[in-house]
């Protein structure tokens, strides 16, 4: 590198004009500020910039018309869902942002397992009232081919959920009419024990006399 040059990148033979353009450049970069940190990160990311982020993390589908906070979770679960593609937490991760619930039953899990076939999964979707067109239902097979084991076959089943609050209320209306007459004794009856009893009281008196004289003598 020339001595004249010390700081250039350019070749020794580089015309004046495009020193003059590198001494420029270089000038008016030095004083821009590139916070690499909040550029990376999708929770500080400018919002303008999130479609470049969202691109550099190979994000598999993106829309314009969501909302700042919808494209942050999206491209925040990015890097979760490519280091976890072949699982069902990866396609459960695709599928969380329609906001569908999901039930997944892989061939092994059912019943009776000898009838399933080997490396085939059943993804149940519950549309509840937000409803499913031909559009989004293509592109969640999209998603949810990218994201499982390239082996296994999917098989989908919608059903649909409506929830909502039901009001009960029941009102009884009850009463009594009572009517209360003069007291009327038509028979008195009196009941009652009877108890008997009987005593028996004996008394036995018994005279003790002395021997007579001609007794004790033995003299008749």
């Amino acid at each position: 590198m020339s001595e004249k040059y010390p700081k250039s990148l350019l070749p020794y033979n580089a015309t004046d004009q495009e020193r003059a353009l590198e001494e420029t450049s270089a000038q008016r970069l030095t004083v821009v500020k590139i916070p690499l940190r909040t550029l990376w990160d999708p929770k500080t990311c400018p919002e303008d910039l999130l479609p470049w982020l969202a691109w550099a993390l190979s994000v598999d589908r993106w829309d314009q018309n969501w909302s700042a906070a919808e494209k942050r979770a999206i491209i925040e679960a990015s890097m979760f869902i490519h280091q976890h593609k072949g699982t069902v937490a990866a396609i459960r991760r695709v599928i969380k942002p329609f906001g569908y619930t999901i039930n997944i039953t892989e061939w092994w899990q059912k019943a009776p397992k000898d009838k399933a076939k080997p490396h085939t999964f059943q993804i149940d979707l519950g549309i509840q009232q937000v409803g499913i067109s031909n559009v989004i239902h293509t592109e969640i097979e999209r998603l949810v081919e990218d994201a499982k084991p390239l082996r296994s076959h999917i098989e989908f089943s919608l059903h649909g959920e409506t929830s909502g609050r039901i009001y009960l209320g029941a009102a009884i209306y009850s009463g009594e009419i009572i009517t209360v007459y003069p007291y009327q004794a038509v028979k008195i009856e009196v009941a009652g024990l009877t108890y008997l009893g009987a005593a028996l009281h004996l008394i036995d008196t018994v005279t003790v006399q002395p021997k007579s004289v001609n007794q004790r003598t033995g003299i008749g």
